[in-house]
């Protein structure tokens, strides 16, 4: 059996005063300690794929035509604008302990989302319980690539999951899988087939 890696190491992060207080409270709410919060933060992050960086030069040439796009957009110039709506195709799981065993609640469900605006939602059963709470935010990054930012919450703690983002490119689905860890008991799947909406 092989032990866990021994938290050894320190990190020293600067926050305001205020945000200090709001981590603490919800902390001590949730029943946690503001460290293992920050290890949730942090295990979340590493969890997610790493997006490729652009090389320099293209980076360059992709905040011009992000510029260009956001001045055609001001102005309505809809050709440099992804202004058309996505339609989401979502499949998503939350396993989480109960009792000697697991919960699973699952939902497949259908969005419309503009381009850049996050839309937050808690999928029901038929009789109105509650399945997985998620905020959904579409980025169109080029005429093909898009920014899937998900945040999926237990309904019925408010507790945050987890906070992945997914790149995929429209018409290809987006899928992603994270187990439980020692500051979290929960696992989760997301899986997002982004399309135009005709």
């Amino acid at each position: 059996m092989t032990r866990p890696e021994k938290k050894s190491e320190m990190l020293e992060l600067r926050i305001t005063p205020s945000e200090k207080d709001a981590l603490q409270a919800r902390a001590e709410a949730e029943g946690r300690a503001v460290s293992a919060v920050v290890r949730q933060a942090v295990s979340d992050y590493l969890a997610t794929p790493l997006h490729p960086v652009m090389p320099k030069v293209r980076r360059g040439w992709a905040t011009l035509v992000g510029g260009l796009m956001a001045l055609g957009a001001a102005f309505g110039l809809s050709g440099l604008a992804h202004a058309e709506t996505l339609q989401l195709d979502v499949a998503a799981s939350l396993v989480t302990p109960e009792g000697e065993g697991v919960r699973t609640r699952s939902s497949d469900f259908t969005l419309h989302v503009e381009d850049e605006r996050p839309v937050e939602f808690i999928t029901e059963h038929a009789d109105g319980s509650a399945i997985l709470g998620m905020e959904v935010r579409a980025t169109r990054l080029s005429d093909s690539e898009v920014r899937l930012d998900v945040v999926i919450t237990d309904p019925e703690t408010g507790e945050v999951i987890g906070s992945p983002f997914l790149m995929t490119e429209l018409g290809t689905r987006a899928s992603l899988e994270v187990g439980a860890t020692e500051d979290r008991a929960a696992s989760y799947s997301v899986s997002i087939l982004p399309t135009v909406l005709d």
